[in-house]
């Protein structure tokens, strides 16, 4: 870090002025255009920066990454000379350490309204290869786990996934969502986007004229979430599109379902919003990724599945099976009407299929039987 006060930041002062004018609740963002490559600079500067006045706090609410820099959200109001004195200051601070670049006024961009407004779809859960049985590192806690290599080819199916959603493009990266207009680099932004955060990241296309959407969600350790939002198209071609899209890389994944979620689910945490796990609660799910290959969280009518979960159902009568190779197979329900053709899966369905699945089925006994390799004590 150089502390020699070479830096050199400008402040645009307009944009600053107008991001706190439009922000409600009193939150605003500020953006740091930089190639510097301290990611705690900007979050450092505005906690040390000096309060204007004593009855004036611009307190930091949380920071992140964008692919030219870093933003971060602010709390708190003054007038205009008060927040622009401020953000002097924190200009300052970073050229004390060497920081060279541009503090401006941003806003974040946001979903549609209308798509959370409507009734549950179904949607994609994926959960890829990273060796989770044998880490000694607890994954809610390291981050994005999948190499560079295998993030690229992700972002590539999650760029052509949500291809024909709409011309509105968003991306998001950890914290911040930011509008696009660069459809030619858009795997290349996503792969950087979840690399650099490494907590959270994804794509969303959307269409406000026809009221369509395609978005895919990528959450820490090795999670990702698809979802059609397009009412022009029935169940079946959803449902359709988001199996090629599970079955795409079966030598990446180790675990997807397809299972209807409420719009705009973004992660496995809110997997059982719509329909409860029948033997965990999903808090617990999150800290058994080592048994993705072995258990399942609940039955569901399209499901991509281990050589071990599959010789653990008991009953193959009222499914499909195909092979994938990788040792994974696409297992579906002979007759997908009951689980998608209505607003919810047929309870009848789902309670014949979680017997089929019941020797495999995530429990409480079978966590505690079977504690992650990163608890201290595991054998």
């Amino acid at each position: 870090m150089n502390c020699g006060g070479a830096g050199d930041v400008a402040v645009s002062t307009t944009s600053i002025v107008r991001a706190q004018q439009e922000a409600t609740g009193a939150e605003f963002w500020v953006q740091l255009t930089t190639k510097h490559p301290d990611r705690t600079a900007l979050a450092r500067a505005i906690q040390d920066a000096e309060d204007p006045l004593d009855d004036v706090n611009f307190l930091l609410r949380t920071s992140g990454t964008v692919p030219k820099g870093y933003v971060a959200l602010i709390s708190g109001s003054g007038d205009d000379a008060q927040l622009l004195v401020w953000a002097d200051d924190i200009a300052r601070r970073l050229e004390h350490e060497g920081v060279s670049g541009r503090l401006t006024g941003v806003s974040s961009a946001s979903t549609p309204r209308w798509m959370r407004l409507e009734p549950a779809e179904p949607a994609a859960f994926i959960t890829w290869s990273y060796g989770a049985a044998t880490s000694t590192t607890d994954p809610t806690r390291t981050g994005w786990r999948p190499d560079a290599t295998a993030t690229r080819t992700i972002a590539e199916l999650a760029t052509r996934f949500t291809e024909l959603g709409g011309d509105r493009i968003l991306l998001s990266q950890g914290v911040f969502e930011f509008l696009v207009e660069d459809t030619d680099h858009l795997a290349e932004m996503l792969t950087i986007a979840i690399l650099t955060d490494r907590i959270q990241a994804g794509l969303v296309r959307t269409d406000d004229r026809t009221h369509t959407a395609r978005f895919a969600s990528f959450m820490t350790a090795a999670q990702t979430v698809l979802q059609i939002i397009d009412d022009s198209r029935d169940w079946t071609a959803r449902v359709d599109e988001l199996t090629e899209a599970i079955i795409a890389h079966p030598g990446l994944i180790d675990y997807a379902v397809i299972r209807r979620a409420y719009r705009t689910v973004s992660s496995w945490n809110t997997i059982d919003a719509f329909q409860r796990l029948p033997g965990i609660r999903e808090e617990k799910f999150r800290f058994t990724q080592h048994l993705t290959t072995t258990h399942v969280v609940d039955a569901h009518g399209v499901q991509v599945l281990t050589d071990a979960q599959l010789a653990g159902l008991r009953d193959l009568t009222n499914w499909q099976v195909r092979d994938l190779g990788h040792a994974r197979h696409l297992v579906t329900a002979t007759d997908l009407a009951p689980w998608f053709g209505g607003t919810a899966p047929d309870p009848d369905t789902v309670e014949q299929a979680r017997a089929d699945f019941a020797h495999i089925l995530l429990s409480e006994q079978v966590i505690e039987q079977h504690p992650p390799p990163w608890r201290p004590g595991s054998p």
